[in-house]
């Protein structure tokens, strides 16, 4: 019996929870226009390879832009 009783309040939270949230609730986006632009590169940034290269090859010193007290 508890069982039972422990089931129906787990169901009735996970709806209270889907109603708050609304995770199934579908927008219709009509009058809306999709915009479709180049993305801008943000300045200062590198190619995903070099900042990889600048991991792997960290030792551990300060770098050039670094936090210093």
């Amino acid at each position: 019996m508890e069982s039972i009783v422990m089931i129906i309040g787990m169901i009735a939270a996970f709806l209270a929870g889907a109603y708050v949230r609304k995770p199934f609730a579908f927008v219709r986006k009509e009058g809306r226009e999709t915009i479709e632009a180049e993305p801008e590169k943000e300045a200062g940034k590198l190619p995903i390879s070099e900042q990889l290269a600048n991991m792997l090859s960290y030792d551990g010193r300060p770098q050039n832009g670094g936090f210093s007290e």
